[in-house]
């Protein structure tokens, strides 16, 4: 049976994703200001907090973690109605795993953390690195026999693990379960607890808010001594957990809510048959005036224009 997708939230993820890849390619100095974080300026990108402003490298995490949480009421419903919860809940810690062993594994083959000086033997490790993961994370096609893709799988797990196992750094140290990709750590950690908050909390939206509003107490609290503080540094397995990852929370939970939008919308539109007969144009007009709500926003804030921004 083939699976509905929501083709807007796909081309938003989509954007993200590129917006993300361009961020993390860009030169280290000899572009404008506009083009880094707000608080790692040019030319010695020292982070600055006093410095005002944002800028769109400043926005694409936030822009693919809302994504993330509206994705996750669209996949989790469809699995709550073929599967039973506990199938569920094994499902959440199977991907919550799997992202956690891309952002160590990720890390481990980049070029410049084998070796700065970029040798030929660290390009070689990590094109192997990168082919690898096309083969772990691979959907094969289903017409394949069942053991022929069980080997592919076990084969590319083996190799993985065993390149772990005997890949070595320019300063000799070896494989950490702390050397890895901050970016997909945070995600791991906030796909995990967004979609637990949300599974048992679908049905009840202002308990998910409260869970928002307690959170925030935590953040507000956190640097006075006492239980808060304990409970913020609190980490039994600090190269995956920290609660600081889950401040994101405040960006994917708003996601879920507008993914069970997008889940409700779809379901009206399946029971009622309707249709739409808004001229094209009016869509291209809203869709211009929120990407000028971003341009205005992000102009004004970082050049100080806070009247023309308010306006």
């Amino acid at each position: 049976m083939k699976s509905e997708r929501a083709l807007n939230l796909d081309a938003l993820r989509g954007f993200a994703i590129l917006s993300m890849v361009l961020a993390g390619t860009i030169p280290y100095t000899g572009l404008p200001a506009w083009m880094y974080h707000a608080q790692l300026p040019p030319p010695d990108r020292t982070f600055n907090p006093n410095l005002p402003g944002l800028t769109w490298v400043d926005l694409v995490f936030p822009l693919f973690l809302f994504c993330l949480g509206a994705a996750i009421p669209l996949a989790l419903n469809r699995r709550l109605n073929e599967q039973p919860l506990s199938k569920v809940l094994i499902h959440i810690l199977e991907r919550t795993a799997l992202l956690a062993f891309f952002a160590i594994f990720l890390f481990h083959v980049r070029p410049h953390i084998i070796d700065p000086q970029l040798p030929t033997r660290a390009w070689l490790l990590a094109l192997f690195g990168f082919t690898l993961m096309f083969l772990l994370f691979v959907k094969w096609p289903q017409f394949w026999s069942l053991k022929l893709r069980i080997l592919l799988k076990f084969l590319a797990w083996a190799a993985a693990i065993i390149l772990l196992y005997k890949i070595r750094f320019a300063d000799g140290s070896g494989f950490s379960l702390y050397r890895s990709d901050i970016i997909i750590i945070v995600l791991c950690n906030v796909y995990f607890s967004g979609s637990l908050i949300w599974l048992f909390t679908r049905n009840r939206l202002l308990l998910r808010l409260g869970i928002l509003a307690i959170l925030l107490g935590i953040r507000l609290a956190h640097a006075e001594p006492g239980w808060v503080q304990w409970w913020w540094n609190f980490s039994p397995f600090p190269w995956l957990y920290k609660l600081y990852y889950h401040q994101y929370l405040f960006v994917v939970i708003p996601g879920t809510i507008i993914g069970e939008t997008l889940l409700n919308w779809r379901k009206q539109l399946k029971q009622f048959n309707v249709h739409f007969n808004h001229p094209s144009w009016k869509s291209i007009l809203i869709a211009l005036n929120f990407i000028l709500v971003v341009f205005v926003n992000l102009i004004g804030l970082q050049s100080r224009l806070l009247i023309f921004n308010l306006i």
